[in-house]
């Protein structure tokens, strides 16, 4: 993950896919080959629609389009100076979630507003990743740094983000209740001492696995907020291999209806996830904070 890659404020001219204007500016010139999508009171499945069906529709317009990464809405969060520094090393992960919008954990915050956002780097091949500067970090208004509760915040890119079979956004699980089992984690470490992105399945557990590691902190003097908060790993017990910490590390569920992208449920406050062995980890459950989302994105 410390390799540089192009930077859209290097003189880089990415390839366009007709999206850099964002999605409502392109939604009357695309005529939609899918049904179109009925907007309601709430606006995250409408945005969601709206992007799945413009890829959708460049996609089958370009015969050069190459396989889609399993993993294009996964961000990397940076702190490091890029004035100094000849690479980035990357503290936080999150979602993008609109053309200028990155999803995160509130806690990353700490460290102050991150200098970049790295986007497209997928599996242990980077060459298609971009570098995105941010202009603000956005916490969630209730969160408390002395406290692991509203753990959720927004990073607000200066430019906005040039959508490809790389790059584009997920959409937001936006229901209480969730009855998808296994949810998959997307996390970013070392194997055999390069760095890869993976995703691993995991299961939503009783908030009981959780409480035991964790609930004796003093980040948690209420204990697990069930309507806040998820408890997320692996039941089984075993031998822990490939465990990759990563606070704001996303969590998704496969996409319904068919043909959206993937549905971000929660994002990982505290722990890791391992590929296998007995885990457990606290994730900020995104359906608590759809109103907030919505508000201050579109």
């Amino acid at each position: 993950m410390n390799e540089k890659p192009k930077s859209l404020e290097s003189g880089f001219d990415p390839p366009s896919f007709g999206l850099a204007e964002g999605p409502r500016a392109r939604l009357a010139s695309v005529e939609m080959e899918t049904t179109q999508f009925v907007r309601s009171d709430r606006v995250v499945p409408f945005e969601c629609s709206t992007y799945s069906q413009l890829l959708t529709c460049q996609q089958s317009n370009d015969s050069s389009a190459v396989q889609e990464s399993p993993f294009p809405h996964y961000a990397l969060l940076s702190w490091s100076n890029e004035e100094i520094l000849t690479s980035y090393h990357f503290d936080c992960a999150g979602a993008l979630i609109s053309d200028r919008f990155v999803l995160t954990v509130a806690h990353c915050a700490n460290a102050g507003t991150p200098k970049v956002v790295r986007l497209g780097a997928n599996g242990h091949n980077y060459e298609n990743s971009l570098d995105y500067k941010v202009d603000k970090m956005i916490v969630h208004p209730n969160f408390n740094s002395k406290r692991s509760y509203h753990d959720i915040a927004l990073v607000k890119l200066k430019t906005s983000v040039v959508f490809s079979e790389f790059i584009k956004p997920a959409c937001l699980w936006n229901d209480q209740s969730l009855k998808n089992s296994p949810v998959f984690a997307i996390g970013a470490g070392k194997i055999n001492g390069t760095y890869h992105t993976k995703q691993i399945p995991l299961n939503v557990l009783d908030k009981n696995e959780c409480r035991r590691q964790f609930v004796t902190k003093n980040f948690y003097p209420r204990g697990i907020a069930a309507e806040q908060q998820m408890c997320i790993g692996r039941s089984k017990a075993g031998n822990r291999d490939n465990c990759f910490s990563g606070d704001g590390n996303p969590v998704q569920v496969s996409a319904e209806p068919p043909g959206w992208g993937p549905q971000v449920v929660g994002l990982m406050a505290h722990g890791n996830i391992c590929s296998a062995g007995k885990s457990a980890a606290i994730y900020t459950k995104v359906a608590a904070y759809i109103d907030w989302i919505e508000k201050s994105v579109w």
